[in-house]
């Protein structure tokens, strides 16, 4: 509760995808962690909102773009055509 003595209103964002909002702060924090272990949010900024505020944040993952980028990490087979 905040000063007021209402609850705070929790927002978790990763990207433009809206994980959780609500009350429950245990609840948001647990989203908020798992959310940066999931590999379709690894290119997002996820963020923890505390009454539209940034309270805390993930950026996307360090290495993330390269792998997208770098053909030698795709699952194209690199001998196809090559008979």
């Amino acid at each position: 509760m905040n000063k007021e003595g209402r609850k705070k209103h929790i927002t978790v964002q990763a990207g433009q995808h809206v994980l959780y909002e609500g009350e429950n702060i245990e609840k948001a924090r647990k989203i908020f962690f798992e959310a940066a272990d999931q590999p379709e949010y690894y290119g997002d900024r996820i963020i923890f909102l505390v009454d539209g505020k940034v309270s805390a944040e993930f950026r996307e993952r360090i290495g993330y773009r390269q792998q997208q980028d770098d053909p030698s990490t795709s699952d194209a087979d690199p001998d196809a055509g090559n008979a």
